[in-house]
């Protein structure tokens, strides 16, 4: 069956924009009307169109239609990196990307150029990837549905977005708007989050030459539904939706066979915050009032329906006071929804590992062809939580993960024992794959590399592992604290829009200035006063004079102590964008 075409050519003229789709689908089209905006699909072949002085390009696929201040713009890729091969089907990573106006108006032209940067810089991270045959927002479990021995596959990959698991797609809002069936082949989802794929090659590993072919791959998926930066999103909103929810996939490929193991994880399904302030820790504050009991309830229903029975294990330290109060209340609050599918463990880091939980939570066994002659559901999932869901949560899933693997080949009958040559080579790379995923969703959500990496290999932390995370937990203060706002509203933009009549809108109350002098003020405090002493040291070689500097410096830096302690909303890098109601929306509309 075929998918989205690899290429399309876009003919840019000044009263439409045509698309014409390669490959199989050459007699099909899509035509934009620059004017009204309206999307239509075309059956009559090209030269029924004809197109005179118009520019040509070719691009690598077609991402949707995002609205900006000044009028909405196509987003197209225009460069891709190919990262693997799975079951025949190429996975790619998301390269380039171009915004191409469809109609403009000069207006908004200093809003338009702020909302393209965030965007492209969002876009040109390397975290995104799309396939043009393979359902990458659905786990194997969900693409395969079993009718005996024989596997059917339950998603049509001629329709990739139509049938798409829609938490996953990030570019839902740009394609959800204009999409038809009958467009379907123009419409690629874009996943956010993190593929590993790694197969193991014989002429390296002679253990393997008896074998058939065997290879990792790990895909996690990042939930759009609540998605942005660490300090910024966090806990659960009305709709049951946490934040940096993540399902992490781990697929043990030995040629047609493969064994497919899901893990999640999310932040805790209560209502809380935890703004940056310019302390190293901000602490996390409780919704007094909010109805926690609902919407964990309606999180852990929904979880439940999509991945069978649940497992929570809740890793945060209790040590401090406000985590404790937050893990308490978490308990509380899963024992009064008093869900039957739903066990609550606080095992140790370690000890769940080494427990017979996992004996039940092995994964599915699936064949990428007619028959086979086993085949086993995963009908239960872990859910790992910590208080940023990043590094006591990587270091416990990587362990677990590093545990089926080993199960997985005795399975597949490829290793005997736990002392096979083969096991410990296998098991190497599912932690080398791990440690790469902890690091990529960490960059995602904290914006450093992952803390306690170490602890994958090994019991303790050594010391260049408490050198590398104190280094990491500097870089993710100052991101957190003076660049957030801008990668929040950057997720913000492209994620969400408020809808009025006939067109999508995004309204912002104001865009962003030039940041405030006051943001760099922790720079500029201790630079002045170490450039001001070493100057003087060099040029007057007087005491007297460089403490005159020096105090002029220790000045700026008390100021900023100040500031950070009264007036921190002063210094903190927050978001800019604020996006209006239905109804505000339509009166910004009509005031313009």
């Amino acid at each position: 069956m075929f998918g989205v075409p690899n290429d399309l050519v876009l003919h840019l003229t000044k009263e439409r924009i045509l698309i014409e789709a390669s490959d199989y689908a050459a007699g099909q089209h899509l035509m934009i009307d620059r004017d009204s905006c309206v999307v239509t699909h075309v059956n009559d072949p090209f030269p029924n169109h004809p197109i005179w002085d118009c520019e040509t390009r070719r691009v690598h696929g077609l991402l949707g239609i995002i609205p900006m201040p000044s009028g909405p713009h196509l987003l197209v890729i225009t460069e891709r990196v190919l990262v693997g091969t799975l079951f025949e089907k190429k996975i790619f990573r998301l390269g380039t990307v171009d915004l191409i106006p469809v109609a403009s108006d000069n207006r908004d032209r200093k809003q338009d150029d702020y909302c393209r940067r965030t965007v492209l810089n969002l876009l040109e991270q390397p975290y995104f990837y799309f396939s043009y045959e393979y359902h990458l927002t659905h786990s194997m479990e969900r693409i395969s549905d079993v009718m005996g021995n024989v596997i059917k596959q339950i998603v049509n990959c001629n329709n990739l977005y139509g049938a798409a698991d829609r938490r996953f797609v990030w570019n839902d809002a740009l394609l959800s708007d204009w999409y038809q069936p009958s467009m379907r082949i123009f419409c690629l989802p874009l996943m956010h989050g993190f593929i590993s794929i790694n197969m193991l090659d014989p002429m390296l590993y002679p253990e393997l030459r008896n074998h058939r072919p065997l290879g990792l791959v790990l895909i996690s998926r990042r939930s759009r539904e609540r998605a942005g930066t660490r300090l910024f999103t966090r806990g659960i909103d009305t709709e049951g939706h946490v934040a940096n929810f993540v399902e992490t996939e781990q697929i043990v490929v030995c040629g047609d066979l493969c064994i497919s193991y899901v893990q999640t994880r999310g932040s805790i399904p209560l209502f809380w915050t935890q703004s940056p302030n310019l302390r190293f820790r901000p602490v996390p504050k409780l919704e007094p009032y909010a109805d926690h009991l609902s919407a964990c309830r309606q999180h852990l229903n929904d979880q439940c329906a999509r991945y069978g029975s649940l497992l929570l294990v809740d890793l945060v330290d209790r040590s401090r006071e406000t985590d404790a109060e937050l893990s308490k209340a978490y308990e509380s609050i899963v024992e009064q929804a008093d869900n039957p599918d739903v066990e609550y463990t606080r095992k140790g880091l370690f000890d769940l590992v080494d427990s017979d939980y996992l004996n039940c939570y092995m994964g599915c066994i699936v064949r990428m062809f007619p028959f086979i002659s086993n085949y086993r559901t995963q009908d239960c999932v872990i859910r790992t939580n910590c208080i940023d869901c990043i590094d006591r949560t990587n270091v416990f899933q990587s362990r677990v993960a590093v545990r089926v693997c080993a199960r997985a080949l005795f399975q597949l009958g490829i290793a005997r024992d736990a002392s096979d040559p083969l096991v410990t080579i296998f098991k190497r790379h599912c932690e080398t794959a791990w440690i790469e995923n902890a690091n990529v969703l960490s960059r995602q959500y904290t914006g450093s590399d992952a803390l306690k990496t170490d602890l994958t290999f090994r019991q303790s932390n050594s010391m260049l592992g408490y050198l590398r995370d104190a280094f990491n937990s500097f870089q993710r203060y100052q991101l957190n604290n003076f660049h957030d706002g801008v990668r929040q509203d950057a997720i913000d933009f492209f994620l969400r829009a408020c809808i009025i009549p006939g067109q999508r809108l995004r309204a912002p109350r104001i865009f962003p200035e030039p940041p405030p002098i006051l943001r760099m003020a922790e720079w500029i405090a201790l630079s002045s006063c170490l450039i001001g002493t070493g100057a003087s040291l060099l040029i007057t070689q007087s005491y007297e004079k460089t403490r005159d500097n020096g105090s002029g410096g220790m000045l700026l830096i008390l100021t900023y102590a100040y500031l950070a302690i009264k007036h921190p909303h002063l210094i903190v890098d927050m978001p800019q964008l604020e996006y209006r109601t239905l109804e505000s929306a339509i009166e910004y509309k009509e005031s313009e």
